[in-house]
């Protein structure tokens, strides 16, 4: 297969032109030619992990985080979304979780919109985002949402409340929805 790029998927079709481009480098020649690359990953999963409760990170950066994960052909963002910290994810379902929870509402707060556009912008380069919602712990779920919380510590979530297993199945059905991913 001289002179092509072959591939199974799209992905890989992409992470091809990435590796043509990395071989053509910023003098727009390929050194040593001709030259044959086989190039596939060792592992299905090649990750980044985002910390946006501690440090909350604009779209536009996310964007160009996820640009750079390409250019690397990395393929999955671990996007640790809300911690204990702050919890900056929209929820059309539960506004108040991102109005009460986040640092600063809505400056560091994401719509749902925005999450969508994320996992859009991703998938356009072969990149999967997988949220991260710690449960029953260190999920700033009190600030919005105080009955679930247990007596002892307001960061966790009272497994013996019915009301909290409610609760879930409707945010996490929501976020379903807006991360296609099969982990969450």
């Amino acid at each position: 297969m001289e002179g092509a790029i072959g591939a199974a998927t799209v992905f890989g079709a992409l992470h091809g032109l990435e590796s043509l481009a990395q071989a053509v480098g910023t003098a727009g020649r390929i050194q040593n030619a001709p030259l044959r690359v086989r190039d596939e990953p060792r592992f299905g999963a090649r990750s980044l992990l985002v910390d946006t409760s501690r440090h909350f990170l604009p779209v536009d950066f996310l964007k160009h985080v996820l640009d750079g994960m390409a250019h690397l052909k990395l393929n999955l963002l671990h996007w640790h979304i809300v911690d204990s910290n702050s919890f900056p994810c929209g929820s059309e379902v539960f506004p108040e979780l991102a109005q009460k929870g986040a640092w600063s509402y809505p400056d560091a707060a994401y719509t749902v919109q925005d999450l969508k556009d994320v996992v859009r912008y991703a998938l356009d380069r072969g990149v999967r985002v997988m949220p991260e919602f710690d449960i029953p712990g260190h999920g700033a779920w009190h600030w919005a949402k105080p009955n679930l919380s247990t007596a002892g510590c307001a960061d966790v979530l009272d497994p013996t409340n019915d009301a909290v297993y409610e609760f879930l199945t409707q945010f996490l059905g929501e976020m379903a929805g807006v991360f296609p991913d099969e982990y969450m």
